[in-house]
């Protein structure tokens, strides 16, 4: 009897178990045909639209519209401002309308990047407001407090490294640097968990809400940083999107922000390092789908060498300058790009030199036995 009435309740449980998980299909299926429907609905929406329009001669408001968008975008190309360095001048569309795609392999400095551009713009007057420039930063690779401790790091000249060993003053700096920073949206830092709210940096519908409320607060920043490409993977809306059609959803919306918000937007990206015979191009090293370059004007990738201080800039895309093809130097000092001339180059010789010079120093003495408890780095060496 006993044994029955446990097969019995087990039966229960599994008709239950059925029916629950008949339930939850139905309602991820009727998400994935309201999806396909939404679309469908949209193409008709923009066709019927498309079918009612006038493609005669424009009107004159239409021809208005054209010269104020032209006006405006002619202005800021006069203004564009500097990129990292004057030595991206001309060479690097830094301007509205423009959706430019940074690429470079693990460890070769995309978060360092994204900090230096920040700092470089907050540091500029914007001519057409009189105002200093203000940035956005919408990043699902590091907590909002690292990017202000980074920024904080290049104010004070601090290797952003080693965590563990900043004394309790840099602690209360990074902590005091903060409000000083974020005031006034000088630099705002969206983060994956802002206000309480996950997935606001690693989903479509994330991404769309940002510039949506922008748009429409009129909240305009003079560059909108995204860190990164590759950590956009799905969709809050429509969970059952692969990663392939969340990315094509989103360089779809990239266009069209790139088009509708007044400043330049900027995206980080990892890429595979080049083959040895450097035949695979940029785009199909771009982990995850290439359709991201379709809507950028401009693209570079960064190469890091280490052992002498400089990053190499390789320009893969260029709608709207010369520039494709043509690489940049820029040296490295204490975490931020400077200059890489004559004097930096003979500055990065000396330390090697001297780093040679201990290291012998140092073999001689542990072979005399006796230690060289007197030696110090130079400063802004780390190894």
């Amino acid at each position: 009897m006993s044994d029955t009435k446990e097969a019995f309740e087990k039966n229960m449980e599994l008709e239950k178990l059925k029916a629950d998980t008949a339930a939850k299909k139905a309602v991820l299926d009727a998400k994935r045909i309201n999806s396909q429907l939404e679309q469908i609905e949209q193409n008709e929406r923009d066709m019927a639209k498309a079918k009612a329009t006038d493609f005669g001669a424009l009107t004159n408001d239409q021809i208005a519209q054209i010269q104020k968008d032209n006006d405006e975008y002619m202005e800021a190309a006069k203004n564009a401002m500097t990129f990292i360095d004057p030595v991206f001048d001309n060479l690097v569309p830094f301007f509205r309308k423009n959706f430019l795609l940074i690429g470079a392999k693990t460890g070769d400095g995309k978060s360092t990047a994204v900090a230096n551009i920040a700092f470089t713009t907050m540091g500029k007057v914007n001519p057409l407001t009189g105002k200093t420039r203000r940035v956005l930063v919408i990043t699902n690779e590091e907590r909002a407090e690292d990017f202000y401790n980074r920024i904080t790091s290049l104010v004070k000249g601090w290797h952003y490294t080693n965590h563990n060993k900043f004394t309790d003053e840099q602690k209360a700096t990074f902590r005091k640097m903060i409000p000083i920073l974020a005031s006034g949206g000088r630099l705002t830092v969206i983060d994956n968990n802002h206000n309480g709210s996950h997935g606001v940096t690693t989903s479509i519908e994330g991404i769309a809400t940002i510039f949506d409320n922008l748009l429409a607060n009129n909240e305009f920043y003079d560059v909108v940083l995204i860190d990164y490409y590759q950590n956009i993977i799905h969709s809050q809306k429509y969970p059952h999107l692969s990663e392939n059609e969340v990315q094509a959803r989103l360089s779809r919306m990239m266009d069209r922000y790139k088009n509708e918000y007044p400043a330049p937007i900027i995206m980080m990206a990892q890429v595979n390092p080049p083959d040895k015979e450097d035949k695979v191009p940029f785009q199909h090293r771009i982990k995850g789908r290439k359709i991201i370059m379709d809507p950028t004007t401009f693209a570079v990738e960064m190469i890091r060498n280490t052992k002498e201080l400089y990053t190499k800039w390789v320009v893969h895309k260029s709608r709207f300058t010369e520039a494709i093809g043509q690489d940049m130097k820029t040296g490295y000092d204490k975490g931020r790009f400077v200059k890489y001339d004559t004097a930096f180059a003979e500055k990065v010789q000396r330390m090697a030199l001297d780093r040679a010079a201990r290291k012998m120093n140092a073999q001689i003495d542990q072979k005399n036995g006796l230690p060289d408890v007197f030696a110090k780095k130079p400063e802004g060496e780390t190894k």
